[in-house]
């Protein structure tokens, strides 16, 4: 119980449940939950909180290391597994209009969820943007060498995406290594996948 706003979960390879709880827009505060494997009966949330923000959690996922990735109103932040630092914030913004390129200067419009291959790339859905884009890590961790790009949506060479409402990606799941992504288009009911060849 009290759960309140939850927009995601997930579990990690040792079966412990995360569950995002994206806060109110009075008080912009997110959190996300830690069950650990095989107890999750009985307990109430706040004897449960891995991580707290001031500001909104929107969505998450665990990166090749296991850390967690999420995505928040202040863009996407680091949070170590073991829970023993703050979050650590690596970029992103939401903002009017979206913007790709160098991962220091990327906008996303209306960033609904994201998914993380194996080598630390980023598929996310854009709902707002009505597009789908790709992170290319490069080699930092803190993701200050990464590349954003549109993948899917008006002017990218994949276009099935269009900017009318009838186009919504909202959610998205990459495969482990990233050759394979699949989304949904949620106003015209439709799934999408991506076969995907890395040059």
């Amino acid at each position: 119980s009290g759960l309140n706003s939850t927009v995601c979960m997930a579990a990690d390879e040792e079966g412990n449940l995360f569950a995002v709880c994206r806060g109110d827009a009075w008080s912009n505060h997110g959190r996300i939950y830690k069950y650990p494997a095989g107890s999750i009966s009985g307990q109430s949330a706040d004897e449960n909180i891995f991580k707290e923000f001031d500001c909104r959690v929107l969505w998450m996922d665990f990166d090749e290391n296991g850390d967690i990735i999420a995505w928040t109103a202040n863009g996407f932040y680091k949070v170590a597994k073991d829970g023993a630092s703050d979050p650590v914030y690596l970029f992103g913004k939401i903002g009017s209009t979206d913007q790709d390129g160098p991962a220091s200067e990327a906008a996303f419009m209306d960033l609904y969820s994201f998914s993380v291959d194996s080598a630390g790339n980023m598929w996310c859905a854009d709902f707002g943007a009505h597009k789908i884009k790709f992170i290319q890590k490069g080699e930092a961790d803190d993701y200050s060498d990464a590349v954003v790009s549109t993948v899917v949506g008006e002017g990218a060479s994949l276009n099935a995406l269009g900017s009318g409402n009838a186009n919504s990606p909202r959610g998205i799941l990459a495969n482990e290594d990233g050759t394979e992504v699949y989304f949904n288009d949620n106003d015209g009911m439709i799934l999408y996948k991506i076969e995907v060849t890395f040059e």
